[in-house]
């Protein structure tokens, strides 16, 4: 799951390595820089990843968890590439 600061939540499915394997060697959550590709009605990305090199502490722990339940409670999870182009039209 990517969380972004305008509290929206997008399921990303990766094509190769999955999320683990990518940021192996980092505690999550973890700060990255990406691009979201919509494809075959599921959302990815461009296969650059850049990770931020940032620890979070235990209050924007606690918020993130907060975003992501009460995103995930409204059925608002940007989960599917129709989902994903229309977030970008708002």
């Amino acid at each position: 799951m990517l969380i972004l600061d305008n509290d929206r939540v997008y399921c990303v499915s990766p094509f190769v390595s999955n999320w683990q394997e990518m940021v192996r060697d980092q505690q999550l959550p973890v700060m990255i820089e990406t691009t979201l590709l919509p494809f075959k009605n599921q959302t990815t990305y461009d296969g650059l990843l850049r990770k931020m090199p940032m620890m979070f502490g235990p209050g924007v722990r606690s918020n993130l968890k907060e975003v992501y339940s009460t995103v995930r409670k409204a059925g608002a999870i940007i989960d599917t590439a129709d989902k994903l182009i229309e977030s970008e039209k708002k």
